[in-house]
């Protein structure tokens, strides 16, 4: 929502060398719907979490599966449908709160379950600073790109992003940050 924030240079791109992608919404939730994934804003609200729907959730689901685990022989396949629909809730609540530290960040996130992406679209695996993560590949449509904002740090000319873009049949709007910046 916001695509020119000092505080998003610093944190996320590489010292103010980044670039910030400004996506049409509508697009956005269209890839969304037809590849199995859920479009959603952050909320921040974090230190409410104990008493919000993602405690009582996560509590409810994880208790029932103690119980079926614990009581009866030490392992299970499957969980019930209902079961699993819960688990779905609850952990996307998971993903959909941060601390309000992060507000200013307006963040949103594209969100999908594994089980189900390897299902429809075949989830792929790689490996991070933090382990193994899924990703699901999406093709995006070229005109779902709106602008392209460099940091104020970034090193290549404004001319140069315009061409690679227009080499790839993107249009979009390019514009160097207005940040000032002392890194």
């Amino acid at each position: 929502e916001k695509r020119d924030l000092l505080s998003q240079w610093r944190g996320y791109a590489e010292n103010g060398s980044g670039l910030c992608i400004t996506f049409d919404f509508e697009m956005l939730k269209d890839l969304a719907q037809r590849n199995f994934l859920r479009l959603i804003k952050v909320g921040y609200d974090y230190p409410t979490i104990g008493n919000s729907s993602f405690n009582k959730n996560m509590h409810s689901c994880y208790n029932q599966n103690a119980v079926r685990y614990f009581g009866g022989t030490g392992a299970f396949t499957t969980l019930d449908c209902d079961l699993q629909n819960l688990d779905h809730r609850a952990i996307e609540e998971l993903y959909h709160n941060k601390n309000p530290a992060f507000r200013e960040e307006s963040e949103w996130r594209l969100l999908g379950f594994t089980e189900t992406l390897n299902e429809k679209l075949g989830a792929e695996y790689r490996h991070g600073p933090n382990g193994f993560s899924s990703f699901t590949r999406v093709r995006l449509p070229k005109n779902a790109i709106k602008m392209v904002t460099m940091g104020p740090n970034h090193p290549t000319e404004r001319r140069t992003i315009e061409r690679i873009l227009h080499s790839c049949d993107i249009s979009a709007d390019v514009r160097r940050s207005g940040a000032s910046y002392r890194g």
